[in-house]
């Protein structure tokens, strides 16, 4: 499968199965949040979950978009 095909599949299953959109917003979000934490240890943000999610839908939304 070329890559132009995966991504294009991929941004499908994103749009058409919420479980999985969420599933891999959850991931990216995750991984901001740690390193975030593991780059800054003292920082008490309270908010990092909120803008470690919004970043991952904005992200995954700008993928979904550009492979229209």
């Amino acid at each position: 499968m070329k890559t132009e095909t995966a991504v294009t599949k991929l941004c499908q299953s994103l749009k058409e199965d919420e479980s999985y959109y969420i599933s891999w917003k959850s991931n990216i979000a995750m991984a901001f949040y740690d390193e975030f934490y593991k780059t800054y240890p003292d920082n008490e943000l309270a908010q990092i979950h909120t803008i470690a999610n919004t970043a991952a839908d904005n992200f995954l939304k700008l993928l979904i978009n550009q492979n229209k």
